[in-house]
């Protein structure tokens, strides 16, 4: 399905000072969209907002607003379904070689890439590079391994996702239907905290670099 113009157009605003209208729309970008919402699971009692992105995204700068059009897209759709966080972007019809401002799109979580011929080497390259990201653990070969995966840590409540060549790891927790970073550690050193919000109290806990909990306080 479509969005209502109006939705991306404002997002495209918001993001970047352009003004678009439906025809100015066309000339930022050739790329289509379509959005759908699916049912996981029963067990998880969850849905997934599934993105398709079809056309050629430009090559370098040149997919900059590419970029801009998905971002909008992605955002607009979240705004829409409040309530789902999760997204699979099927990306098996988009053409990529490169371009940094991609990244732009790879908002919400829990997220997963659809992949496909047209576009592997060039986002694998991207995550593995760029995001310096474990590429196995984002880019799926089809639909129904990502739904499998995405339920899986939706399930699981807590999973990890690697830096490339085992450099370390971000630990994920989801609570109350959002998710938090809990842990982080790079070349073997916890350095990140956990901070959320619940029943009205900031939870904040910060461990030290050997792991050692320094800070556990509600405030």
């Amino acid at each position: 399905m479509k969005l209502d113009l109006t939705l991306i157009t404002a997002r495209i605003w918001r993001n970047t000072g352009y003004k678009s209208t439906a025809q100015g729309l066309a000339e930022l970008t050739s790329l289509d969209y379509d959005v759908s919402v699916r049912p996981l699971a029963a067990k998880l009692k969850a849905s997934v907002l599934v993105i398709s992105f079809i056309g050629s995204y430009g090559y370098g700068s040149r997919g900059n607003k590419d970029a801009i059009l998905m971002e909008a897209v992605i955002g607009a759709s979240l705004e829409t379904w409040p309530s789902i966080q999760a997204i699979i972007l099927n990306l098996r019809q988009l053409s990529y070689r490169w371009g940094d401002a991609i990244d732009k799109a790879f908002v919400g979580s829990p997220l997963m890439l659809v992949i496909s011929d047209i576009n592997r080497e060039g986002l694998t390259s991207f995550v593995d590079e760029e995001m310096q990201a474990e590429p196995s653990e984002w880019l799926y070969e089809s639909f129904d391994a990502a739904v499998m995966e995405l339920e899986k840590r939706l399930e699981a409540q807590k999973y990890l996702l690697h830096y490339y060549q085992g450099r370390g790891y971000v630990e994920y927790t989801l609570k109350d239907n959002q998710l938090f970073i809990t842990r982080s550690y790079l070349n073997d050193k916890l350095i990140s905290e956990e901070s959320y919000f619940q029943n009205k109290v900031t939870h904040r806990k910060i461990w030290g670099k050997d792991g050692t909990l320094t800070l556990d306080k509600a405030f």
